[in-house]
């Protein structure tokens, strides 16, 4: 995302996106998902974040309500704890 910048590293993701879905329908995948060291873990203003509400937003727009989007993967362990102490996500307005 630092490299292509957030306008052009979302139009990519969604162009993956349609791939999968479309291996999907080919009987070659059953599901996808995003593994990040950090991108879901920094602060919306920080060059790298993935929001991750928007990437389930196009999941749905690309698959509909039954896309096949269903994992996240980053680092979770006792020195890195970001991922269920910072509050920087919001999926579904929540």
């Amino acid at each position: 995302m630092m490299v292509l910048g957030n306008k052009m590293f979302y139009s990519q993701l969604s162009k993956l996106f349609q791939f999968f879905e479309e291996q999907v329908e080919k009987g070659v995948i059953r599901f996808y998902g995003l593994a990040t060291w950090k991108a879901f873990l920094i602060q919306p203003n920080q060059s790298g974040y993935i929001s991750l509400e928007k990437v389930v937003e196009m999941a749905k727009s690309i698959g509909g309500e039954s896309h096949h989007f269903k994992f996240i993967q980053f680092p979770l362990n006792r020195m890195q704890q970001n991922s269920i102490l910072l509050k920087n996500q919001w999926v579904g307005g929540s």
